[in-house]
């Protein structure tokens, strides 16, 4: 009897113990993209893979899975990538406007990847997809767009 209540006594308090929460981490990123891929069409996913055979700023060579991890591997040198990976929003009040943090959309003509580093998701989807979207865009930034969505979108 007294084994049976050590041992219970014990499993609480391992399951009461705070621990390290274990985040999103690449494999949950590459596992989305590849689900993702897997529905695209033949056609959609034959222009995504030429998105993606070369990279314009590093001359790297990724794939959907690899561009799903991109952004989080970009944050020693773009730390606001981190503040755009997230909306706070409570569950009792939402409040998409101070979720944002209140940002104004950004000036005409500011790429996406140069707007205000206190931004959130919404707004950073809402604005590479804008700019992904614009044939006017130049090759590098809708290059760029694309990896962040994807990154994002994971």
């Amino acid at each position: 009897m007294r084994v049976w209540v050590v041992s219970i006594a014990l499993f609480i308090l391992l399951a009461l113990a705070p621990y390290k929460a274990m985040a999103w981490d690449d494999r949950g990123h590459r596992i989305v993209a590849l689900i993702a891929e897997h529905y695209l069409t033949p056609e959609t996913k034959a222009k995504v893979g030429a998105m993606l055979s070369s990279d314009m700023a590093s001359g790297k060579t990724y794939n959907i899975a690899d561009a799903a991890t991109w952004a989080d591997k970009q944050l020693a040198i773009h730390p606001e990538y981190s503040q755009w990976h997230f909306a706070h929003i409570r569950a009792n009040q939402p409040n998409i406007p101070e979720a944002c943090f209140g940002q104004p959309s950004l000036p005409i003509g500011t790429p996406a990847s140069q707007g205000p580093a206190k931004a959130c998701v919404i707004d950073k989807i809402h604005q590479f997809w804008t700019e992904f979207t614009d044939p006017r865009t130049e090759a590098v930034e809708r290059q760029l767009a694309f990896k962040v969505l994807i990154a994002l979108g994971g």
